[in-house]
């Protein structure tokens, strides 16, 4: 059960990685995330569910590229689940946080197909994959399911 639960974890930040590629990143970002100087960037996305109990599941993510480390570029993916109460305010749950730690290659690959991906949306999907690839990598990302660590 607990790994249906992280799996459909991964899905979701695979998922805000699409949202966030689909809107595409901005160029600050791009050339932050070459240079790997610090830099943070704020994605919303509101996904439709067939849940009739909650049709949508309204999210925000922020992109954050940390700096150099042990000659490795660090970046920090944060998901949180955004819900509104009955008085109209709303609330912020974290769900998902993924720490990356990329090699210069893998940053010149990433940075160039966001880069590609402003005036060739065919592009989107070979990133989305490259990313879910590395997000998979114990030893490029690590996942923490605030959701999960809660039960």
């Amino acid at each position: 059960m607990k790994k249906i639960l992280l799996t459909g974890m991964l899905l979701l930040s695979f998922a805000c990685i699409a949202i966030a590629s689909d809107q595409t990143y901005s160029q600050g970002y791009i050339n932050n995330l070459k240079s790997c100087t610090p830099y943070s960037e704020i994605f919303t996305a509101d996904i439709n569910t067939q849940d009739p109990n909650t049709p949508v599941i309204y999210l925000e993510s922020k992109e954050s590229i940390i700096g150099i480390q042990n000659e490795k570029c660090l970046t920090n993916s944060t998901v949180y689940n955004i819900t509104t109460q009955p008085n109209g305010t709303q609330s912020k749950e974290k769900i998902l946080t993924v720490d990356c730690k990329f090699t210069q290659e893998q940053i010149n690959s990433i940075s160039s197909k966001m880069q590609e991906l402003k005036t060739n949306p065919n592009i989107q999907g070979t990133l989305q994959e490259e990313m879910a690839q590395y997000v998979k990598n114990p030893d490029v990302c690590t996942i923490i399911n605030h959701k999960q660590s809660q039960n």
